[in-house]
């Protein structure tokens, strides 16, 4: 594999690996010191749900804006915002950084995951989006399923503070990936003039076919539906 391709998939990995544990140890550090499932499970709802709610406006800013320069500020901001995290807890103390921080550092990950999206077509131009999909998503899920298993691995041996350190290191180390894979690649993106209302007319546009495409309406029911049996299942395992 050439190295530009290598960098661009090992920043992929490090970035999801670095948002996995972030996003695991919060529900587990609040059911540590409350001992409340419910409150594990609101920590988890309001660190997950700017995550969504964040897509549009993401999606906005990828058509304004450089997807690379998005990339970095996504990568650069959630280590800043891991370190800020951890010096507010040492001088204000409580565990209701964490969950801000998780919050704040899931709209940066939406728009790291948007921004990749639109790099990905003009990155991997000689090969079909299934193969590149495939690449991508073999990075994309080994960082999603080793999350989990390395952020138990931390917390057994450091508190919670240090493991966020370790987060924001990942996060440093994802983008060091992306400044080698702009020196060894050879990808310049086009750039297009947008119209000025780059918020609401996108979205008129996309509920206007939500409304009128059928099957459309069906994916997203099915979406919905399955999401929904997983975050259950999460939830009471």
């Amino acid at each position: 594999m050439r190295k530009d391709y290598l960098a661009f998939f090992v920043s992929l990995f490090l970035s999801r690996l670095a948002d996995q544990i972030l996003l695991f140890i919060v529900p587990l550090i609040v059911f540590q010191t409350t001992n409340s499932v419910s409150w594990a499970g609101l920590a988890f709802f309001l660190e997950s749900l700017p995550r969504y709610l964040a897509f549009p406006v993401c999606g906005a800013l990828c058509d304004k804006f450089s997807p690379v320069r998005i990339l970095h500020i996504s990568q650069a901001y959630r280590a800043l915002a891991c370190v800020v995290a951890v010096a507010l807890y040492g001088v204000f103390d409580g565990i209701y950084w964490i969950v801000l921080l998780s919050a704040l550092c899931g709209v940066l990950t939406t728009q790291g995951i948007m921004a990749r999206e639109v790099l990905m077509p003009h990155i991997f131009r000689q090969y079909s989006y299934t193969k590149t999909l495939s690449y991508s998503q073999i990075a994309d899920q080994s960082g999603l399923v080793l999350g989990p298993l390395v952020a138990a691995l931390m917390l057994q041996v450091w508190a919670w503070h240090w493991v966020v350190l370790g987060v924001a290191g990942l996060f440093v180390l994802a983008d060091l990936a992306m400044l080698i894979w702009q020196r060894h690649s050879r990808v310049h993106l086009e750039t297009f003039e947008q119209h000025q209302d780059i918020w609401l007319q996108p979205l008129r546009i996309a509920f206007r076919h939500i409304r009128n495409l059928t099957q459309l309406k069906r994916i997203i029911t099915l979406a919905v539906g399955v999401n929904l049996i997983i975050g259950v299942t999460l939830a009471t395992s």
